[in-house]
């Protein structure tokens, strides 16, 4: 199996980034793309599929994965709503 970053090379940078955005948690990942003389090759996608299905299972359309290149960098987000989470009993 390859992954993204995997085809470089010269290797690279994969940058991870959390942040609260209201009522929503925004996890970013970040990774340089392969350059243009190495030979891409298309993924199953398994793993994105997996991870949408498992937010769209706890919290419905309330979450999303968004993927995406800008310029040479892929960027994949996770958006889910914050969830507080249960009192403990005293």
């Amino acid at each position: 199996m390859i992954h993204g970053i995997a085809r470089r090379r010269e290797g690279g940078t994969v940058r991870i980034s959390a942040r609260r955005e209201g009522a929503a948690i925004e996890i970013e990942i970040q990774n340089p793309t392969a350059a243009n003389d190495e030979p891409a090759t298309p993924g199953s996608r398994t793993a994105v599929k997996n991870i949408a299905q498992r937010l769209a299972l706890v919290y419905g359309e309330r979450a999303h994965v968004e993927l995406g290149h800008a310029g040479e960098v892929f960027r994949a987000r996770l958006i889910f709503p914050v969830v507080a989470a249960p009192a403990e009993d005293v």
